[in-house]
């Protein structure tokens, strides 16, 4: 077998992989912003008159988060996803984003059992905006495990390097593995643009006054 031949990719799950997003300094201020005090993360479930609810289920999720407000800091990493994961994004999908959701610093830990089992991300009207997943890994080297998979494509394990951001659709079946060791920090958000805006403002107007 030709080294080419040994480099030849035959089944991959279609995410893209974006290095050296968030620098160094950066990647440090967000982890110490998450020890000033983060909470449980949650999930939505739909109720019975359409609206959302926060979820928390241990057995489903296992993840401390810290929301970040407005800040130099969120300006900041505005500017790093704009100057250079929209780019890609519109280079690989031919898609515009424009618009974020609230970003949070995540804390997979190994002494609670940190994973995220398979699940997606927009199957719910109120999320149905959510086009794009982002995770940008903080602290690669500092633990083991807590892979991305996508088990509806490969059983391969993804993983950036620390600044590095993995994109991929909201929509496909993705889950982050257990922690074995140490601490996984990972910055988090979604992507969208000016139509899935407009369908989540509608979203909220209408089941605020039903």
């Amino acid at each position: 077998m030709t080294t080419i031949e040994s480099n030849i990719v035959t089944q991959a799950a279609p995410v893209l992989i974006i290095p050296d997003v968030i620098p160094h300094e950066t990647r440090q201020k967000l982890i110490d912003l998450w020890h000033t005090g983060s909470e449980e993360s949650f999930m939505m479930v739909e109720q019975t008159d359409g609206s959302l609810k926060r979820m928390y289920d241990r057995e489903v999720k296992a993840r401390l988060d810290h929301f970040i407000g407005e800040s130099d800091l969120l300006d900041e990493l505005k500017v790093h996803i704009t100057e250079k994961v929209c780019p890609a994004i519109q280079m690989a999908f031919r898609f515009d984003v424009t618009r974020f959701e609230e970003f949070r610093v995540g804390c997979y830990e190994a002494s609670t059992g940190g994973y995220f089992k398979p699940h997606r991300d927009d199957i719910l009207e109120g999320v149905s905006h959510r086009l794009f997943a982002i995770a940008i890994n903080l602290n690669v080297g500092e633990y083991e495990g807590g892979c991305l998979r996508f088990p509806e494509f490969c059983e391969d394990l993804y993983r950036a390097e620390s600044g590095g951001a993995i994109v991929f659709s909201g929509r496909m079946l993705h889950e982050v593995t257990p922690v074995v060791s140490g601490r996984r920090f990972s910055l988090v958000t979604f992507l969208y643009g000016e139509k899935e805006s407009q369908q989540r403002k509608a979203f909220y107007r209408r089941t605020m006054l039903e």
